[in-house]
């Protein structure tokens, strides 16, 4: 398996700062992915309440599977 270098991570944000609204969208998924780790499917199938709270906050899950917010 291959990884992006920082320097290609660098290249595509640097791509992206076309601040456009899908530019916008794009780099927040890619960044999301990239600092996460997710794969592409698994960003996809993401929706709004798997990530924030109902209040608005950003919802964490830690290694005992408790969800948190902060």
């Amino acid at each position: 398996m291959e990884y992006l270098t920082q320097e290609e991570i660098k290249q595509c944000v640097e791509y992206f700062e076309n601040n456009t609204h899908h530019n916008i969208r794009n780099k927040t998924i890619f960044l999301f992915g990239i600092l996460t780790g997710y794969r592409g499917s698994e960003l996809l199938s993401l929706n709004k309440g798997d990530v924030f709270t109902k209040d608005g906050k950003v919802k964490h899950t830690n290694q005992s599977k408790q969800t948190i917010s902060v």
